[in-house]
């Protein structure tokens, strides 16, 4: 069966296996690429404020990479792992709340309304601080 598909769509395929979607490289070429993919999407360097000022700490401006992927291990993806997701239901509800008074109040704000949700949530689940609503 999987000949067949990859006569077919080539030799990259995206299956989904119930409600998961699995992705099936088969020749070593792809991936090889796969593998280095991340590597030309690399960002500049920023030396004064990456470097200098925060000690290369700030998730925002590290460079990908190991020492990127240690940061953001230990930062954030901690938080999302597993049955804690579930925890954060309360503070999902809260922001929501907010933001729907936002709009009701601002409905021209919306836009703003709704980036500061994902702010919110997250810096919430991260560091317990909030953004102040408007």
């Amino acid at each position: 069966q999987f000949a067949e598909y990859i006569n077919s769509y080539g030799p990259i395929i995206l299956l989904r296996v119930g409600h998961s979607k699995v992705k099936v490289i088969t020749g070593r070429h792809q991936v090889r690429q796969n593998r280095r993919g991340g590597l030309p999407a690399n960002r500049p360097r920023m030396v004064a404020a990456g470097e200098i000022l925060s000690c290369g700490l700030r998730i925002t401006l590290a460079l990908t990479g190991e020492h990127f992927w240690r940061l953001g291990k230990l930062a954030v993806h901690t938080h999302f792992w597993g049955k804690v997701v579930d925890s954060y239901a309360p503070i999902q509800t809260d922001t929501t709340r907010d933001v729907i008074l936002d709009i009701l109040e601002n409905h021209q704000g919306h836009q703003a309304a709704a980036n500061r949700y994902a702010a919110s949530v997250i810096l919430r689940v991260t560091y317990r601080k909030s953004t102040p609503t408007t």
